[in-house]
């Protein structure tokens, strides 16, 4: 596999150029177009058979992409992986969501990061993969009753189906649907994996630390009740909206936690020594369809009342050294940020600011969600 993508690296040599520029995202100073018509993000379940394939074909062609050679590694952390130059450009969004761990999660960039990462993978799949539908959003408040036995994780249709669970005697291998066997490059070479936990905090690190409770449910965290908590309150209260939804336990932790495996962050079998965490998490397609549901809230929380449409804050450090020192800065301890703050990105784009992204339909962005 390591191999073939060798070859289409050197294959597509001829074509690099205008390859990484068609995927770069245009600088502020070109960001002057309107959205007149936004596109509409749809949950994943009311998309045809049709859809569903079309979004999963541009997902696995993104995968055989070559590395974009413009990526760097910038944070030169010995317990991660290093930059692999043989891997694919969906390899490279996953090493960047991994090596801007720290920076990403637990300050003011988490939200806006995300959004565009999300965008980045659609532009990918738009400019070179012929994607001409709209990305989907996971809705797992449908699924919080019962995680385990949604028929979510029914679809095994081999071009159609995101498949199930993986199996737990073959290291929670994916088995069926279209993502079976996907191969990623991260933390070394193996293939897609989840492993359902309903309480992941139990014999870990995190079960003692930030008010977890390791006995409790994790899908508990995720209801259509706390999603509407969090939409509904915190009125004008950036740092509160986003502290709720990103606390640990919160909905976004506890649905990377129950799916485990690549979404989870854990390491496959016979790790050689390196750290994993959620950082690795992009290595699960489904990390951007939960994206999008993360998305969504924020969407519906910035359209719920005029004072949170344009409300941001944060700071620029993750704090998360104790749990008295992630209380005090829940999104990230000075300096603060602002709109004009630039998306760390290691070369995986051009530059793409907070404010840039604050608005689904300010222009650099044009879409809703339905």
């Amino acid at each position: 596999m390591w191999a073939s993508k060798l070859v289409n690296f050197f294959t597509s040599v001829a074509s690099m150029v205008p390859f990484f520029t068609a995927l770069e995202s245009p600088t502020m100073e070109t960001q002057e177009s309107t959205c007149v018509n936004p596109a509409q993000r749809r949950e994943w379940r009311t998309l045809s058979v049709t859809e569903r394939a079309e979004w999963i074909s541009a997902i696995k062609c993104v995968a055989d992409l070559p590395h974009n050679a413009s990526v760097v590694e910038t944070q030169f952390d010995p317990t991660q992986p290093r930059l692999n130059p043989n891997s694919s450009y969906y390899d490279d969004l996953t090493f960047v969501h991994n090596d801007l761990v720290g920076i990403i999660h637990g300050t003011g960039y988490f939200l806006s990061w995300h959004r565009n990462h999300v965008h980045t993978m659609e532009t990918a799949m738009r400019a070179h993969c012929g994607y001409k539908g709209v990305p989907p959003y996971w809705d797992w408040t449908l699924d919080a009753p019962d995680f385990e036995h949604s028929d979510f994780w029914n679809d095994s249709d081999p071009k159609s189906g995101l498949g199930g669970w993986g199996n737990p005697d073959s290291n929670a291998e994916v088995q069926d649907g279209a993502f079976a066997g996907f191969k990623l490059a991260y933390p070394y070479p193996h293939v897609l994996r989840r492993r359902f936990r309903p309480r992941p905090w139990l014999n870990t690190l995190w079960g003692s630390m930030f008010h977890i409770d390791p006995l409790r449910m994790v899908n508990e965290s995720f209801t259509r009740a706390e999603v509407d908590r969090i939409v509904n309150g915190h009125v004008g209260d950036y740092r509160g909206f986003q502290a709720s939804m990103a606390a640990l336990p919160g909905m976004h932790s506890s649905l990377h936690a129950i799916v485990g495996g690549d979404l989870g962050g854990e390491c496959p079998s016979n790790n050689p020594g390196l750290k994993c965490s959620v950082g690795l998490s992009p290595n699960e397609p489904l990390f951007y369809l939960h994206h999008g549901m993360i998305d969504k809230i924020w969407y519906d929380w910035q359209n719920a009342h005029p004072a949170n449409r344009n409300a941001f804050s944060g700071g620029s450090v993750e704090h998360m050294e104790s749990t008295e020192a992630f209380d005090r800065y829940p999104v990230g301890g000075p300096p603060d940020l602002d709109i004009t703050s630039v998306l760390p990105s290691n070369g995986l784009h051009g530059t793409v600011t907070i404010g840039n992204v604050l608005s689904t339909t300010g222009g650099y962005l044009c879409y809703v969600y339905v």
